[in-house]
């Protein structure tokens, strides 16, 4: 699959899996996407600053958002802060014909008093942005790059964006700036 074999070996990109707080042990494939010039930058201040951008099914929107991205630092001024794009998707098999992953219905919507089981796991999966992957995202950009996190953003389009929406109603203080949309809203 290209989202997922083609990040592996780029210098401004990397991937890897994490594991979900439950008992299941469901695995999420994290992306994460850098300015293709950044580790030759030499910035005028110390701890530079860094945007990052939380982006919800990352199989479908990461290589496009890496390619914005890209395109949009390099029109810039040096000295403008760079930004970071952290996708979160799923693992899928090389022969999958599909970048959706059926999880993704459960870790999208909101719990609701009647379910099938299918849905309704959008706090959960809230719980795994903030609990496991913030912090291996700061020691990412901190430890090899020596830089900051800076604001954070949550983004996510149809589907996506309802549990944007859910995420700025119900945690409002969880990041800096939401960006949802979706037909439904």
């Amino acid at each position: 699959m290209l989202s997922q074999s083609f990040i592996d070996h780029t210098h401004c990109s990397e991937s890897w899996k994490l594991n979900s707080l439950t008992a299941t042990e469901e695995h999420y494939l994290v992306q994460i996407g850098y300015h293709r010039d950044w580790t030759y930058r030499s910035p005028s201040f110390a701890k530079p600053c860094i945007q990052v951008i939380y982006l919800v099914g990352g199989n479908s929107v990461f290589l496009a958002a890496l390619e914005s991205l890209h395109r949009r630092l390099s029109m810039i001024p040096q000295s403008f802060s760079d930004g970071v794009i952290v996708a979160i998707g799923y693992p899928l098999s090389p022969d999958s014909s599909t970048v959706m992953c059926p999880r993704r219905t459960k870790d999208l919507t909101p719990s609701a008093e009647v379910t099938s089981g299918l849905e309704g796991g959008a706090d959960a999966f809230l719980d795994l942005i903030q609990d496991k992957l913030e912090d291996p995202v700061e020691r990412r950009i901190q430890e090899p790059r020596g830089a900051t996190i800076g604001k954070e953003a949550l983004f996510g389009h149809s589907l996506r964006g309802i549990f944007v929406l859910h995420a700025l109603c119900t945690r409002p203080n969880s990041f800096n700036c939401f960006l949802g949309g979706s037909l439904r809203i």
